[in-house]
């Protein structure tokens, strides 16, 4: 089969949806298909995460709305001749991708990458820049409208299925994502001092990470050993300067950028902590996990609930009062080397149970079929597709206008 993945952002950074594509992509090539990934070429020429050789690489600038510029671009695409597009996508960029590919009339899959709460949240925000007032239900709407448009869906969480209309569920399909379990444990690595992790925290206000920061702070002079480590961008650099001016952290908040290799940094630590209000299915929690570490995080993100349970091989804890209840969560942590270790075993266990690679690929390969079928199973859905079309066709022309 010749299957080519939309990945708008690819080549824009290293993020959870750009991962999933990059892993499915090499794992489809190496069991025989032709693959093709096409992404937006704004960001750069060359796909953030590594693709086999025999990968086709499509930069495009296939959001233009420039007729000539289209034209071509349709002719790139043509030229790769695909049975199925899968887009990976998780904002307004779904309103250009839909009416491109719909011209290549071939089957079309959608994977959601975010929660479902978060997808309707950028939906809404996608169409307040474009001009358009959307409430949560006309967001939840137009959301089960892209849906009942495309041959397949796939979330990434299983209890994110109860969020599409009964009607479409057919062609629906809940799993988690694989990030490849080794088939043995690793040998431990000998620790480097008693370090946390905190991956992606200081990215933006969704992720939360500052509350890591302040959470630590507050237990710094009890644990003197203790450090806390963030890992990526830092857009809350004043604030971490100044809890790291404290008398009892002196600097023990390190910042430490962009790491190529984040296993080793996983298995350095003795936990990790995900403060997001909003996940789809982070790939820190399962990397952490993966490494051999639990991970603590608060009960009301849903894709930190449907990865990990609570005193088993993580904790879960509650937001109110955020910064107390997560140093709370630490403090039981750093107190008991007993625990650490019981839920790292719990973590690493679940991880072989969950990351079976033979399965996650026979998982996809059906929505592949059942998308390629274009049997009466489709009734199922037009009565909906019928109702919703409208709202979907006039979020297009407000993308176009």
């Amino acid at each position: 089969m010749r299957i080519l993945l939309s990945v708008p952002s690819l080549s824009r950074g290293k993020g959870g949806a750009e991962k999933t594509a990059s892993d499915l992509a090499n794992a489809w090539d190496e069991t025989g298909h032709k693959v093709g990934v096409i992404f937006n070429a704004k960001g750069g020429a060359h796909p953030a995460y590594p693709l086999n050789e025999g990968i086709t690489r499509l930069p495009s600038r296939y959001n233009s709305q420039q007729p000539n510029v289209l034209a071509a671009e349709e002719r790139r695409v043509r030229a790769f001749r695909p049975d199925i597009v899968i887009i990976f996508y998780a904002d307004i960029s779904i309103l250009w991708q839909l009416p491109f590919f719909k011209r290549l009339e071939c089957p079309i899959a959608v994977q959601e990458c975010t929660s479902p709460i978060r997808g309707v949240r950028n939906l809404i925000k996608g169409m307040e820049r474009l001009g358009a007032d959307y409430d949560f239900k006309a967001a939840f709407l137009l959301r089960q409208a892209i849906f009942a448009s495309v041959n397949g869906i796939r979330l990434v969480l299983p209890s994110y299925l109860k969020s599409v209309a009964p009607a479409l569920r057919y062609k629906t399909a809940a799993f988690y994502n694989c990030q490849g379990a080794p088939e043995r444990p690793s040998p431990a690595e000998p620790k480097k001092g008693k370090r946390i992790v905190c991956v992606g925290g200081l990215k933006d206000f969704n992720k939360n990470g500052v509350v890591a920061a302040r959470a630590f702070a507050s237990l710094a002079a009890i644990y003197p050993g203790w450090e806390l480590h963030f890992y990526g961008v830092n857009r809350f650099a004043n604030e971490i300067e100044r809890l790291n001016r404290l008398p009892s952290v002196q600097g023990r908040i390190v910042q430490r950028g962009l790491v190529h290799e984040m296993e080793s940094e996983y298995r350095a630590a003795e936990f990790s902590v995900l403060c997001s209000f909003e996940e789809g299915n982070p790939n820190t929690v399962n990397e952490s996990m993966l490494a051999g570490i639990p991970t603590i995080g608060f009960e009301d993100c849903e894709g930190y609930r449907g990865l990990v349970t609570d005193q088993v091989d993580g904790l879960i804890i509650s937001r109110e009062p955020e910064v107390k209840s997560l140093a709370d969560a630490m403090a039981m942590l750093m107190d008991n080397p007993t625990l650490r270790s019981r839920l790292a075993h719990g973590a690493y266990q679940t991880m072989l149970e969950r990351q079976d690679k033979k399965k996650y690929l026979r998982n996809w390969n059906r929505i592949l079929a059942n998308a390629d079928l274009q049997s009466g199973d489709e009734k199922q859905a037009q009565p909906l597709a019928h109702a919703l079309t409208p709202l979907l066709n006039d979020a297009i022309a407000a993308f176009r206008r």
